[in-house]
């Protein structure tokens, strides 16, 4: 029997892989243990994993979190995130708010939130999601 390993609840796969069921409004994605990734539907997740819908709803959260939690420290490990760190320390020190203070940190600004939506991209998050 294969084993399967949530990934996460995806809203962008509408289709089950299994059964093809469409129109769903989210899939699982499931790792099987050959590696491939399968997207299915609620039902059919709980049906191959042989887990309730509310531990494999857990396991998904729990796998979002670990990877919200490791890109932001890739991104709070960046050269990046330390220069926008410094610059605004610096316009703080300078008494700078509002409009000086976006214009003296922009640049740095700009670099970090690219990236940052490097990073989301590549672990398939939401910039938003990173909390650095």
């Amino acid at each position: 029997m294969r084993t399967y390993k949530t990934l996460a609840i995806v809203d962008d796969v509408h289709t089950c892989d299994c059964c093809g069921k469409s129109n769903l409004k989210s899939t699982i994605a499931m790792q099987r243990d050959d590696g491939e990734v399968l997207h299915f539907g609620s039902v059919c997740a709980t049906r191959h994993s042989g887990r309730e819908a509310k531990v494999i709803r857990k396991e998904a959260a729990t796998a979002l979190q670990q990877r919200n939690d490791e890109a932001t420290a890739q991104v709070r490990s960046h050269r990046a995130f330390s220069a926008y760190q410094s610059k605004m320390a610096e316009a703080h020190a300078m008494k700078l708010v509002g409009v000086p203070f976006k214009t003296f940190c922009q640049s740095q600004y700009e670099e970090f939130c690219w990236v940052v939506q490097c990073t989301a991209d590549a672990f398939g998050l939401r910039s938003s999601d990173i909390h650095a």
